[in-house]
């Protein structure tokens, strides 16, 4: 006996639902993340850092998107990024690994990021460090308070010019 009408609408209607949408949008990007995030180790290996940043890089014009959006893809992009899977000696570190997935995902989505490395010194050791800004602001609240100081960025960073005018004689 086929369900009542009323009751398959209402399934319908539940199942279009933003709530649903959004869950499977999570779902296919968290899917894509990790995909691309398994494949990472060989691009690493036989590119190297910046030709694997250019290979990833901006995807095309920036797209406006709100910050409850990207905070939730940001959330995605670390949560499968922290899989065990990817502790894997095969993977790069924790911090790279996820700042080039979210580098990765965020410029293909649009958003004006900036990859970079930094280094600090403690207790004679160096330390180094990875993550993804956007104008300038680390998006991981963690990053911001590291005192890391930048060493790499990608894209480069403008030069600031020298503001004083020459001297004509």
């Amino acid at each position: 006996m086929p369900p009542p009408a009323r009751a398959t609408c209402l399934i319908t209607a539940w199942f279009t639902s933003m709530s649903v949408r959004r869950f499977a949008d999570r779902l296919w990007l968290a899917t894509r993340v990790g995909a691309w995030l398994c494949v990472l180790p060989l691009r690493w290996r036989a590119y190297g850092l910046t030709s694997v940043l250019e290979r990833i890089g901006p995807a095309g014009r920036l797209r406006p998107e709100s910050s409850s959006e990207i905070d939730s893809t940001i959330r995605v992009v670390r949560r499968v990024a922290a899989l065990g899977l990817f502790r894997l000696p095969i993977f790069p570190r924790t911090c790279l690994r996820e700042a080039l997935a979210l580098y990765h995902v965020l410029s293909h989505a649009g958003q004006p990021v900036e990859f970079c490395v930094g280094v600090r010194k403690c207790e004679g050791d160096l330390l180094a460090h990875s993550w993804v800004s956007i104008h300038g602001t680390p998006i991981v609240p963690a990053d911001r308070e590291c005192g890391f100081k930048l060493l790499y960025s990608f894209p480069e960073r403008p030069k600031r010019r020298d503001l004083a005018r020459p001297i004509t004689a």
